[in-house]
């Protein structure tokens, strides 16, 4: 807790860098769930595409048909797949999520009108399904199947032009039956659409299933297709529907999801998932980058500070632990604000009518993309941020707590001229205690050498540790000495012309002439002139024992 208020404390003293690399953490997380709830929109709508445009969302049909390279061969007697679909339709399992099925048979022919003559690929369907079937097939003149005019089709709008017919006019199709004859018939159209699929439109015809099966002349049918609610519950259904397949009257029969039959959704989805990992890992570099950078130039800037909480006996793992949870705060905020700034994208393109996208490649008709937020997305893209700038701050916490004492002495001097502007009051030695180990002081003391204008020093102590600042010199000049007791203490000497203080060896100390590393050690000093400052007895100067602890 002590480490989060400290952290809190430091962030709040650089605003403007906090609320900068806030931003810059809110902007890969906002990047990161406005790429995943566009994909996830994409999925979304490759599976209506597929689903709600004539293939439906469960298709139950000969166990070898989906997979044979000649399906013709494997039909199923139309009159079993009627069974199937009202057994399905009265379960009380899946009749709730169901919308429709229908049963339907593919006839493949020519089709001849005014002199004009094209291939087509018709699916026989109810008609009365039909609509709710494929409810994303785009009428562009006239009306839909009729069950009232049997003979009545509907074709694809670029045969229809090719052929030079409209609503009203005869074709004549003629097909090989399945006894191998050919059959010819008259079929009245009854309108034209565009199913959204370019190849599929240029020879595509939807006629009544029973038209289908007398043009034919045959029985059989390709497959029983469900259309259901909604696309989410195709999973629950299709456990269902194998139990029902199960049955003794149905063996030979499978089902397999509208996913197992979109070839081209599952490879948008490969590619999209392949795109959204890098994109994840660009992101985390991102914010790894980002972060040590900004936590970098923290522990640049504040190096006094850290000689500071070190010289007050804050140990390394305590400094780490401050800039680690600076790294957590800023993480914390930034997936805030990403989050919420994620939440306002999504919410202003619903409310924009959706991003205005180009048809996808071998269809004809374009789409409207939404940023589609759930909480899986969240999921994903919160933790690995937070994640990744707890990991950012790591490094320069590191660094930052390997920043002793003695290399930020001329900061902390500045630190401790600004700040500290009155030094603790002193009592007589007796009045302290005795063990003073654990005492935090600073004290003010003047030196006077003959034949030298005086000088003026402060003193911060903490236990056996202790540094000393010039405060009489100009700036430019100011000294700083810090001593250090333990296996790696040592004596420590910096001015501000320095660029890394300098380590004073024991015979410097013992051997070399009197300087200022001797205020700290009084006992080298003969002929010195030590003078209290405000009534501070020389002793306690000397013992730099304070009776007040200061924090």
């Amino acid at each position: 807790m002590k480490a989060l208020r400290l952290a809190a404390a430091g962030l709040g003293h650089s605003p403007v860098r906090t609320l900068l690399t806030t931003l810059g953490l809110a902007n890969a997380v906002a990047g990161g769930l406005t790429f995943y709830g566009f994909t996830r929109d994409t999925y979304w709508g490759l599976a209506e595409s597929f689903a709600r445009s004539g293939n439906g969302h469960v298709q139950i049909a000969n166990a070898g048909w989906f997979d044979a390279p000649a399906p013709e061969q494997l039909r199923v007697d139309h009159a079993r797949l009627d069974r199937v679909r009202t057994t399905l339709s009265t379960d009380a399992l899946i009749a709730p999520h169901l919308l429709t099925s229908t049963v339907r048979r593919s006839v493949m022919g020519m089709l001849v009108a005014n002199g004009r003559s094209a291939v087509f690929l018709g699916q026989g369907t109810d008609p009365a399904a039909e609509a709710l079937l494929a409810p994303l097939a785009q009428p562009v003149s006239g009306g839909a199947l009729d069950p009232a005019v049997p003979e009545g089709v509907l074709l694809g709008a670029p045969l229809a032009a090719r052929l030079g017919v409209g609503p009203g006019d005869t074709v004549t199709a003629m097909v090989t039956t399945d006894d191998g004859l050919t059959n010819a018939m008259d079929l009245v159209v009854l309108g034209t659409t565009l199913t959204g699929a370019v190849e599929l439109d240029r020879a595509y015809v939807s006629l009544p299933l029973d038209t289908a099966l007398k043009l034919t002349a045959g029985s059989s049918a390709d497959a029983l297709l469900l259309g259901l609610n909604d696309t989410q519950d195709t999973a629950a259904v299709m456990t269902q529907v194998s139990h029902v397949l199960a049955r003794p009257e149905f063996l030979g029969l499978d089902a397999r999801p509208w996913f197992e039959r979109a070839t081209y959704y599952v490879a948008v989805r490969a590619l999209y998932d392949r795109i959204f990992g890098v994109f994840e890992v660009l992101m985390v570099a991102v914010t790894l980058l980002s972060l040590s950078h900004a936590m970098g130039a923290v522990v640049t800037e504040r190096r006094a500070e850290i000689a500071l909480l070190r010289v007050v006996g804050l140990r390394r793992r305590d400094v780490a632990a401050i800039f680690v949870a600076e790294g957590t705060l800023l993480g914390l905020l930034g997936c805030a604000v990403g989050g919420a700034l994620a939440v306002a994208i999504s919410t202003g393109v619903y409310l924009a009518g959706g991003i205005p996208m180009p048809p996808p490649p071998g269809f004809s008709v374009g789409y409207a993309a939404q940023v589609r937020l759930d909480a899986i997305g969240f999921a994903i893209v919160l933790p690995v941020t937070f994640a990744a700038a707890v990991l950012g701050s790591a490094l320069p916490a590191w660094r930052a707590s390997g920043v002793g004492a003695a290399r930020g002495l001329m900061g902390l001097s500045v630190v401790l001229l600004a700040v500290l502007a009155h030094p603790v009051s002193a009592a007589p030695v007796s009045a302290l205690p005795a063990d003073s180990s654990n005492q935090r002081c600073i004290v003010d003391v003047r030196i006077a050498e003959p034949g030298k204008p005086p000088s003026n020093w402060r003193l911060a102590t903490h236990g056996d540790d202790r540094l000393v600042v010039s405060t009489s010199l100009a700036a430019g000049r100011r000294q700083a000495v810090l001593e250090q007791r333990g296996e790696a203490g040592g004596t420590w000497f910096h001015t501000e012309a320095m660029a890394e203080p300098l380590r004073i060896g024991l015979a410097q100390r013992l051997l070399g002439p009197i300087s200022v590393g001797d205020v700290l050690d009084p006992r080298g000093a003969d002929g010195w002139d030590m003078a209290p400052l405000d009534g501070l007895s020389l002793a306690s100067a000397h013992g730099l024992r304070c009776p007040e602890a200061r924090g």
